[in-house]
């Protein structure tokens, strides 16, 4: 596998992978996807979803190597992060479809969601992975390129210490005995700590806008913050390092004076920056980014969120939100307009049992709107919306919620788990 770094005139890094020859598949291996494949099939079948997961289980059962086995001669880009790994996965794969065929997660980010789209043959994959699975499968599968988002607070009884998460990450960079291309959120200060001193790095204006999980600096734990604009340093020499690709206005910028205008169909300013980071790989891959941004600006929504649907005259939009960063993401989008917000609350095990993190999100903001608590956690959320000085609705279903509003367009945000049972409901693929 080579690697070769742009002149100055180039967009940046830029990485060539040549294609290796097809290696030849060991019995196991074919037995592993012949599993995967008919346990999936039998998954759709009895109508239990579409049976990514549960192949990828049963082959990993059968063969725990196959993700580096299917990967060995490709080039993989990883994807993680607390929060934006499905959308940003999504706009990296499209960014890529520029000019080569490619494979990606549906949103699943475990080791068995990775098995579906490494049984494909495209000569690229794309995978959202978990925060903590990363260093072993980047390492199993000799990811080209690592994408890395953002770390913040998320379920708090799986994931206790976030710094945990920047370490695995550091001590990844460290331990790599082939070549890695990270490209990174320069804003945020435990991705860069992560990144430390490894090289080839592609800083990213990823944004961070929820600060409250960075009051210390990583390297040596002085209180440090951060200025209005974004920008940080600490006394102990870190510092915030220059993007190489930003947006500022709806322009994203990158090397040798690029600008184009973004014109995303996707929401928000997180779209913006999640775009960002999928040109930059693109071009790092050796893509053009002209043609990088003309896919990615033809996405529109990703495994259901965004999207608007029809629900018996309401147009309701679908976002997803399930810790206290995406859901401030998630305000701060709700605030460009003044309709009906439907909040759905659950804590299943995707969600994280632990509520406590409403109490960090600033619903305030949403004073003055008609807002409706919904979900098994619907009493939690209409305490918190009470003590933010917001009278809400009650309700068990969140369709019927929307069904007892006003037609016209309607929010409708949820958890994991109350997100996916919306989706279901309204047999919407995800």
């Amino acid at each position: 596998m080579g690697r070769a770094a742009s002149p100055a005139g180039g967009h940046g890094l830029s990485t060539t992978i040549a294609p290796a020859p097809a290696p030849r598949r060991s019995p196991r291996t074919h037995l592993a996807i012949a599993a995967a494949r008919a346990t999936s099939a039998l998954s759709k079948r009895l109508g239990r979803g579409h049976g990514t997961v549960i192949g990828g289980r049963v082959a990993l059962l059968l063969h725990p190597q196959l993700l580096g086995d299917l990967a060995r001669g490709r080039a993989v880009t990883v994807v993680t992060g607390t929060n934006g790994k499905t959308t940003t996965a999504r706009l990296v794969a499209e960014a890529l479809r520029a000019d080569r065929e490619v494979a990606t997660t549906r949103g699943a980010n475990l080791p068995s969601g990775q098995v579906e789209p490494a049984m494909s043959p495209a000569s690229e994959l794309v995978l959202e992975i978990d925060e903590l699975y990363v260093p072993r499968l980047a390492t199993e599968m000799r990811a080209a390129t690592l994408v890395l988002l953002n770390i913040s607070r998320d379920q708090l009884d799986r994931i206790t210490e976030i710094r945990r998460i920047a370490e695995a990450w550091r001590d990844l960079l460290v331990a790599a005995t082939w070549p890695i291309t990270v490209i990174a959120n320069a804003d945020d200060p435990l991705v860069v700590w992560a990144v430390g001193d490894h090289q080839p790095v592609v800083w990213v204006q990823g944004g961070y806008w929820w600060r409250e999980d960075a009051a210390l600096c990583p390297q040596c734990g002085r209180v440090r913050p951060i200025a209005a604009d974004g920008t940080w340093s600490c006394e102990c020499g870190s510092t915030r390092p220059a993007a190489t690709w930003y947006v500022t206005d709806g322009v994203l910028h990158g090397p040798d004076e690029f600008a184009a205008v973004l014109g995303m169909a996707l929401p928000g300013r997180s779209s913006e920056a999640q775009a960002a980071f999928a040109v930059a790989v693109a071009v790092s891959r050796g893509g053009a980014a002209h043609a990088a941004l003309e896919k990615v600006r033809e996405v529109a929504s990703v495994n259901g969120r965004f999207g608007a649907v029809d629900v018996d005259g309401h147009q309701v939009r679908l976002l997803l939100a399930k810790n206290p960063a995406s859901w401030n993401e998630a305000l701060h989008l709700l605030g460009q307009r003044d309709s009906p917000v439907v909040l759905c609350i659950n804590a299943r095990g995707p969600d994280g049992h632990d509520t406590s993190w409403l109490w960090d999100v600033p619903f305030e903001q949403l004073r003055g709107r008609t807002i409706v608590a919904c979900g098994d956690r619907r009493l939690d959320l209409a305490l918190r919306l009470e003590t933010a000085g917001i009278e809400c609705l009650v309700a068990a279903d969140p369709l019927r919620a929307v069904d007892d509003l006003p037609r016209g367009e309607i929010d409708l945000v949820g958890t994991y788990t109350a997100f996916h049972d919306v989706l279901k409901a309204l047999d919407i693929a995800w």
